[in-house]
Formats: C-alpha cells, sequence, structure tokens
C-alpha cells in the first residue's frame, strides 16, 4: 500500500510489458488524476447549488470510480478494461454536459479532451487519427454555439480554449512521434546486437569443439609416441635378426633346398610385417601429431592410408572396401593432410556402423564401402558410398545432432569445418541401398 501511493503519479514507469504498455499506462494513469481533480471539486460545487444536486452526485460516483480503476491498474496491470471503463465514463459526461448546459460554460471541452488520450489509449497510427477527427467534431459543435451567441466574451474564450487544446494535442502526437522513431532505434538497435552476440556466440562454440578435439588428439597422440617408443627398438631388433638370418640362410649348405625356401619365405614374412608395422607406427604418430602444417598431399594417398588403418577390423565385420579401378591418383590439394585424414576416417566408421546396424537383421549381408576419386576440371570429387541403413536425421551437419546411441554428434559437424577451411565442400545424401558422402576440392597441382 505504501509503494502505491508513494508512486501516485509515476508508478507505471515500471509497469511489466512492452515500452507501448508501459506508455499507453502512463499516460491513463495521469488522465485519471486529472480527471478526479477535476470531477471531485465540481461536485463539491454542483452539491451546494441546489439546481444541480442530482449532476454533483454523478460527478462525485465518478470519482470514486476513477479511484477504483486507478487501484484496479496497478493491481491487474490490465489497460484495456481500465481504458474502456474511462472512455464510457468521459462519453457519459460529455453528453450530460451537452444536454445540461445552453452553451455560455464551456468547461467541458477541457474534460472532451481526455478522450483523445483515450482513443490514443487504445492503438497507436489508429488511436492518433480518430482523436483528431474527435477533436475537430468538438471544434465544430462548440463553434455552432457560439455563432447563436453575441457575447464577446464566449467569442474570445472559445478561441482561447480551443487553441489552446490543439496546442496541446499538438504536442501530444509531436511528443508521440519522437518515442515512435526513439523505440524503432532501439529496436533496430536491439535486433542489430542480438544478431552480432548470435554469431559470436556460434563462433565460441565452434572453437570450443575444434579446441576440445584438439586436446583429445594431443592426448592419444602422447600416448601412442610413449607407445612407439616402447615398441620401436623390439621390432628393430626382429627386424635386423630376421635378416641376419635371411643371409645366413642363404650362405648355409647344411639345410637342404627344400627346407630352406620354406625358412625364407617364413622370414621374408616376418621382416616384411615388421617392416609394415614400423611404417604403421609412423603414419599413426603423423596422423595423430596436433602440429601437421598446411602443405600439398594427395587425398588418394590419405584416403589410401586410412583404409590399410581400418580395413583389418573390416574384415572380421564382413565389410569390404572397394576402390574404383579409375579413380584419381594425380591429383594434390592444399591443406592439413591429418585433418583430411579425420574426416576420411570418421566416414568410414559411420560406414561401417551404418552396415552393422543393417547386418543385425541379416548377419550374411555382405557390407560394400565403394570409393570413387575423379576429376572435373580444376575440382576432385571424392564418393564415399556403403549399403548401410542411410541416414536417419536431416541436419546431420549440426554440432550434437546424432542418430546414434552413443554418439557425441560432433563428427560430421568437425568434418564439415575441416572441409570448409581447405575451401572444399561436402554434403551427404541418402540412396536406395545407403548413403553416400561427397567431398569436392579445388586442385592445386597435377601429376604427369
Amino acid at each position: 500500500m505504501k509503494k502505491i501511493w508513494k508512486n501516485l503519479i509515476t508508478s507505471n514507469y515500471a509497469f511489466i510489458g512492452n515500452s507501448n504498455n508501459q506508455r499507453r499506462g502512463i499516460i491513463l494513469n495521469i488522465t485519471l488524476l486529472i480527471m478526479i481533480i477535476l470531477f471531485l471539486p465540481l461536485s463539491i460545487y454542483n452539491f451546494f447549488n441546489r439546481d444541480i444536486v442530482t449532476y454533483a452526485i454523478i460527478e462525485f460516483s465518478t470519482s470514486i470510480l476513477l479511484i477504483c480503476i486507478i487501484f484496479y491498474i496497478r493491481y491487474s496491470k490490465n489497460l484495456t478494461i481500465a481504458s474502456n471503463i474511462v472512455a464510457a465514463i468521459v462519453i457519459l459526461n460529455i453528453t450530460s454536459y451537452i444536454y445540461t448546459e445552453n452553451g455560455q460554460n464551456n468547461s467541458f471541452i477541457w474534460i472532451s479532451s481526455f478522450i483523445a488520450f483515450i482513443f490514443y489509449l487504445k492503438g497507436l497510427k489508429k488511436g492518433l487519427f480518430i482523436s483528431f477527427i474527435f477533436a475537430i467534431c468538438l471544434f465544430l459543435f462548440m463553434f455552432s454555439l457560439i455563432l447563436n451567441s453575441d457575447s464577446y466574451f464566449n467569442i474570445v474564450s472559445f478561441i482561447n480554449v480551443g487553441t489552446s487544446f490543439f496546442v496541446f494535442l499538438g504536442i501530444l502526437f509531436f511528443y508521440h512521434y519522437l518515442l515512435d522513431v526513439a523505440e524503432k532505434k532501439l529496436l533496430k538497435l536491439n535486433k542489430n546486437l542480438s544478431k552480432r552476440v548470435k554469431i559470436e556466440l556460434e563462433k565460441k562454440e565452434k572453437q570450443n569443439i575444434l579446441l576440445i578435439q584438439k586436446s583429445k588428439l594431443e592426448e592419444l597422440g602422447e600416448t601412442f609416441a610413449m607407445l612407439t617408443h616402447q615398441w620401436q627398438q623390439p621390432l628393430s631388433i626382429i627386424f635386423l635378426e630376421t635378416n641376419i638370418l635371411l643371409d645366413k640362410l642363404e650362405n648355409s649348405e647344411n639345410i637342404p633346398n627344400e627346407n630352406k625356401k620354406d625358412i625364407e619365405i617364413i622370414l621374408n614374412n616376418i621382416s616384411n610385417k615388421t617392416k609394415f608395422m614400423f611404417e604403421t607406427l609412423n603414419d599413426f604418430n603423423s596422423f595423430l601429431s596436433p602440429y601437421s602444417q598446411e602443405n600439398t598431399f594427395s587425398p588418394y594417398s590419405s584416403i589410401k592410408k586410412m583404409c590399410s588403418f581400418i580395413e583389418p577390423s573390416f574384415i572380421i565385420k564382413n565389410i569390404k572396401i572397394i576402390f574404383s579401378q579409375e579413380s584419381n591418383k594425380n591429383s594434390l590439394v592444399f591443406g592439413k593432410e591429418n585433418e583430411f585424414k579425420q574426416v576420411i576416417l570418421n566416414i568410414l566408421t559411420n560406414a561401417a556402423q551404418s552396415i552393422e546396424e543393417k547386418q543385425k537383421n541379416n548377419k550374411d549381408f555382405i557390407g560394400n564401402i565403394f570409393i570413387d576419386i575423379k576429376k572435373e576440371e580444376n575440382i576432385l570429387i571424392i564418393s564415399i558410398k556403403d549399403n548401410g541403413i542411410g541416414v536417419l536425421i536431416d541436419n546431420y551437419f549440426e554440432p550434437y545432432i546424432t542418430s546414434k546411441k552413443d554418439g557425441t554428434g560432433i563428427g560430421l559437424y568437425l568434418g564439415k569445418l575441416i572441409i570448409n577451411k581447405m575451401n572444399g565442400k561436402i554434403d551427404l545424401k541418402n540412396h536406395e541401398n545407403g548413403c553416400e558422402v561427397v567431398i569436392e576440392l579445388s586442385i592445386v597441382y597435377n601429376h604427369q
């Protein structure tokens, strides 16, 4: 209650809602207070004037009703009902004045000015237009009354009051116009600011995702570097000892030729496998290194290496990787090869998972992943197609969107960021027998 009386005039500055409602609330609040100030003294004056006691009762009742409306607005914040009630009160009192006064008393013009406020409260441009038309009608009505009067005082009074009223109404319209312009500028500024904030948040989110992925690769790279260091020495010993045995076998005369051939095949196999393990370890170290630089590389060679990493596990799952015989082997592109390998590895893994879902209903189903690399003018087009169940979602390149139970939803999103950074394009589409990922990269060099 204390707060209501303390903020009797300006309490609606804290009106909950948009700026239009806040403005309407302030004007309605001031209108009510002015009307109460006018009606209460007038009702007291008319009460002691026995000729119009009845009208005094109406004015006093109206004042009480207006006070109730002020309290109602503060508790309900409902301007529509309050505006309609005030409009009805003003129209009722103006009508009463017209029928009871003879034109000598021009005071009702001041009360009628509040109808402009009421219509203003009903809306913006429409309310202003109605207010202006209503004011003209009042002016013409008063002018018709003055024409029937010979009093110079009434004519001057009418001109003064009417002029004051229109000046006041013009100030109100101009004030509204300034508020409207300021509000539009503020809304435009807020809209632009919201867009900038949204863009910055999206950039920040992308950076965080890349940093997290890079951090994971760094940890994995450090772990694998330690393992590589531990494996290199025993592998080196095996490789050297195998070559020594091959040399001795070649110079040995005590071993029969038939046995010598079998032993030579076994030793060569051990030597080749050991060499392959060396190369695999080096490739893994290169792949997991977070410090790779941008340079030219062959997508064909990169894809081949990633296939050699993942193919043994695919064979166990009854999945084959099939390269097109016409695949382009000579074109080079520019970018970070390790990041490109991550994209290929993720695509191959997704293809295998899609095939595995299909194999749940048919254990004998053979999965195939077809890889084709072709050149069209200066663009290298890489197609990776599988015969799995396809993609079950539409916004697959958005972060944290996944149809997998244990998926993170950032694999394809990161892939798109990496390919875009290489000034390329990546697209994914379903077909009748699975899914196809198409990557387009600009060629920077071609081997002859």
